[in-house]
């Protein structure tokens, strides 16, 4: 099951956005909670309480972020 983000992103800005290895991400908080979505397949790729925390995260994981990705968009 993939969750995607439904509906357009609003404005990115710095504070809710982070580019890495030329893929760009959405960071929602809903409630008290950081959600990232890639921004090209808006599939939720992680959550966590800290952003920072899940900034870290995506970049220490680029490549399966994007092994994941391209397999979920192969599967549609």
């Amino acid at each position: 099951m993939v969750n995607r983000y439904e509906g357009d992103f609003p404005r990115m800005n710095k504070s809710s956005s982070i580019a890495v290895d030329g893929m760009l991400f959405y960071v929602k908080k809903i409630d008290k909670l950081f959600v990232a979505y890639e921004f090209k397949s808006k599939i939720q790729v992680n959550e966590s309480f800290d952003r920072d925390k899940l900034f870290d995260w995506l970049r220490a994981n680029i490549v399966e972020i994007k092994r994941r990705i391209s397999e979920a968009n192969s599967n549609i």
